[in-house]
């Protein structure tokens, strides 16, 4: 899966990626990034940069996502990396809607159904995320 523009400036800290890469150094690293911001733009270098943690190693060295243009490229600290592979993960809740939805449940039924059985999902960061899948 290629990530699109509107994915990339859609994500959030309560989103994960799971993302396949080579670097000068190795090949067919995967790692599970989760984002410390929305992405961020600067006007000096005229691009968006994207901080992002390892999920497994939160105090280790961070990966950074920029989009120029239509280009999105990535880097591991200093070092430009080449992604192999990238998907957004999808969080409990939303696989739910999504499920009830193949179930020929409407999108809004699905929705309702999935905020009544979790309290602790708010209905925007849900519809949010579930803009980056329907």
């Amino acid at each position: 899966m290629q990530l699109s523009k509107t994915d990339f400036l859609a994500l959030t800290n309560k989103n994960d990626l799971s993302i396949t890469f080579s670097s000068a150094f190795s090949v067919d690293n995967e790692v599970v990034l989760i984002p410390s911001s929305k992405p961020r733009f600067s006007k000096k270098y005229n691009l968006h940069k994207l901080t992002l943690t390892n999920k497994n190693n939160l105090t280790g060295a961070k990966f950074y996502a920029y989009l120029r243009g239509e280009n999105i490229t990535f880097a591991y600290s200093d070092m430009a990396i080449i992604i192999k592979s990238i998907e957004i993960l999808k969080t409990p809740a939303c696989k739910k809607v999504l499920q009830l939805m193949d179930q020929d449940f409407s999108y809004s039924k699905a929705l309702k159904k999935v905020l009544l059985e979790n309290n602790k999902v708010k209905k925007q960061d849900l519809e949010t995320e579930l803009n980056i899948f329907i």
